[in-house]
């Protein structure tokens, strides 16, 4: 072509006949990218009379134009980041809701990327979350059983829709540390683990949860992030973690208990029917916040200290 495409509102003025595009190889459904670009390759086959697509095995596969710009949008200047989103949210790239947190950007703990070889030889990469992982964990969500999601969020839920999940990718890192597995190569891998801590305010304690995709439990991946963890509090002063588990999910309980830290059961909540309802027997106020339920299911509620030991606490019916 003749022609040098301009991204202004004047390049639409100038029609463009045949754009010839690398994109990736097809996927399972038939389906490609434009790997990483987001210049002219978007507005050229926009206008074109004539799309011809170039497959390029060598570029990466993306999930789509906004977690293309978000992806870029992560690895910019942290003090050109505002600006990006407000020009991507112009152009109908981002939501217009998106959020954007700076200081997030500024925070972002680079120095968590790690490696991990599990017990079946499978390369785990490990880094903090990005805003850009929103489609990959909606996809990770997804792929949960019933179970699996009953185990992680303590009730069913349904759906991830876009403002619930963007809320968390979106983290403040001075009040939370999140931390996502990816397996496969840099920019095609997908994520099949996260784990996260979060302070309980005025308190030297974190709320801690894990969630690893069913097809690779119990190859050491929880225990790996437990270790990190446990390894990120004693730096931050943290005394201990608190978590709370179902009764039933004894792989949770596993991974805590393998650890170099006691695990203490702080409250047993046990349920006692009558007129085919449900009502609290015993229940028990944890570092000052209730964490009684209100369905009839058997919680434990778990601390694990950091640096003391203490005796079990059990609580028997009233």
């Amino acid at each position: 072509m003749d022609k040098t495409i301009i991204l202004d509102d004047k390049s639409f003025l100038n029609p463009i006949d045949v754009a010839i595009l690398q994109i990736t190889p097809p996927d399972k459904n038939g389906f490609c990218s434009f790997g990483i670009a987001i210049d002219v390759a978007r507005e050229a086959m926009k206008q074109a009379s004539i799309c011809v697509g170039e497959i390029n095995t060598q570029i990466p596969r993306t999930f789509g134009d906004r977690e293309r710009a978000q992806a870029l949008i992560d690895i910019a200047h942290p003090g050109d980041r505002p600006y990006l989103v407000q020009k991507a949210k112009d152009s109908k790239i981002l939501y217009d809701d998106q959020i954007f947190l700076l200081n997030s950007a500024r925070l972002y703990p680079s120095h968590l990327s790690t490696t991990f070889l599990t017990k079946n030889n499978l390369k785990i990469r490990f880094r903090g979350i990005k805003p850009s992982d929103e489609e990959g964990m909606r996809h990770f969500f997804y792929r949960f059983s019933d179970t699996g999601i009953y185990y992680r969020y303590l009730h069913a839920i349904r759906s991830m829709p876009h403002p619930k999940m963007q809320e968390y990718v979106n983290i403040d890192w001075n009040q939370t540390i999140s931390i996502v597995g990816l397996l496969g190569e840099e920019g095609q891998g997908r994520i099949i683990a996260e784990a996260r801590y979060i302070r309980i305010p005025g308190k030297p304690y974190a709320e801690v949860v894990f969630i690893v995709d069913e097809r690779y439990q119990r190859i050491g991946i929880a225990s790996f992030l437990y270790k990190m963890f446990m390894q990120l509090a004693t730096e931050r002063g943290l005394k201990g973690f608190l978590a709370e588990v179902l009764f039933s999910n004894n792989a949770a309980m596993k991974v805590l208990q393998k650890g170099d830290r006691p695990v203490i059961p702080l409250v047993i909540i046990m349920f006692r029917k009558y007129d085919g309802g449900i009502r609290v027997c015993s229940r028990k106020t944890v570092l000052n916040r209730n964490v009684f339920l209100t369905t009839p299911i058997k919680r434990i509620c778990t601390m694990v200290f950091m640096k003391y030991r203490y005796h079990f606490i059990t609580i028997k019916n009233d």
